[in-house]
């Protein structure tokens, strides 16, 4: 999308008189957090871009999937592949796919799902 691109992030509620900004949750969206980089699952609503729920925000500092901040805590690989070990077996998702690889990884499970290439779940 470039470095153009621009998206007002829920999880925040802005004062207007003195522009402070406090941290609140909110069902329909994660809250983005200043200084990290997320992989987001967007769509365009009502002339802007929004978040497609709570779990459409994957962490992605140094352009690792799995590496940053999630619900308020910055993770290690080390602590994402703990909670992996609790997570569901039929778990098919992107982020799951892709867990610790790089933006081509990312890119090359999104160009195989648009044309149909996968044969099976990983």
């Amino acid at each position: 999308m470039g470095e153009r691109f621009e998206m007002v992030a829920e999880g925040w509620k802005v004062f207007r008189d003195s522009g402070a900004r406090v941290k609140r949750t909110a069902a329909s969206a994660p809250r983005l957090e200043p200084g990290h980089t997320y992989l987001l699952a967007l769509r365009w609503s009502a002339g802007q871009w929004v978040v497609l729920g709570e779990g459409a925000a994957v962490p992605f500092d140094q352009g690792t999937v799995g590496r940053g901040e999630w619900c308020g805590r910055t993770l290690s690989s080390d602590d994402v592949a703990q909670g992996e070990h609790f997570s569901r077996t039929d778990d098919h998702s992107l982020e799951k796919a892709v867990h610790g690889q790089d933006e081509q990884a990312v890119v090359r499970e999104l160009e195989e799902a648009g044309t149909g290439a996968r044969t099976k779940p990983r």
